[in-house]
């Protein structure tokens, strides 16, 4: 079961295709209760992919998290895998 039910695919600057990379950034996000995200913060991976993944994820919306009947907010790291490759 996906926790992800709105996802926003990243939208490469157009040098990420022009010099072929890939690999995987982290992001490090704050979902508030309802599941929309409050900050979304580029823990690693390449600045360019970084921040597309950052705007990227910003504009997702998860399923909230839910302890004991109740929405809580919760943060965790989102590894993304990305290729640019042409």
């Amino acid at each position: 079961m996906s926790l992800v039910l709105e996802k926003t695919p990243l939208n490469p600057p157009a040098l990420l295709g022009k010099n072929n990379l890939h690999g995987t950034v982290k992001v490090e996000v704050l979902v508030k209760d309802n599941g929309e995200v409050h900050c979304v913060l580029g823990k690693s991976g390449h600045p360019l992919a970084r921040d597309s993944a950052v705007r990227s994820v910003s504009r997702w919306v998860f399923k909230p998290y839910v302890i004991d009947g109740k929405a809580k907010s919760v943060v965790g790291i989102l590894a993304i895998p990305y290729d640019f490759r042409r």
